[in-house]
């Protein structure tokens, strides 16, 4: 019986530990060039009265040759969205973006 119990136990504990490590998840926490949901920028720093004064630039690549949709949110200190917007991308594309042109300009 004790014998039964533990090649049972060994078979579950095997079979979970077989699921938990398949190669197709992707919860690693490894830095790769590829294709990310969230790019946050906990600071930005934009002067709104002289065009000439402190802006906040970023980029976004696509990784992939097919096009993709890339989706911006403009977040308040508070955490309430004040502006969002969609960017088409190009296969391999690069795309810049002033926040100061985002915000002053539309």
């Amino acid at each position: 019986m004790k014998n039964l119990v533990a090649i049972t136990l060994l078979t579950v504990l095997t079979t979970g530990s077989a699921f938990a490590g398949t190669r197709d998840n992707d919860d690693t926490c490894d830095v790769k060039v590829g294709p990310a949901a969230t790019l946050l920028l906990p600071y930005f720093e934009v002067d709104l009265q002289n065009p000439a004064g402190r802006t906040t630039l970023f980029t976004i690549t696509n990784v992939s040759r097919l096009s993709q949709i890339a989706h911006v949110t403009v977040w308040t200190d508070w955490s309430f969205p004040v502006l969002d917007f969609n960017i088409f991308l190009t296969g391999y594309d690069v795309q810049g973006i002033s926040l100061r042109q985002v915000l002053v300009q539309g």
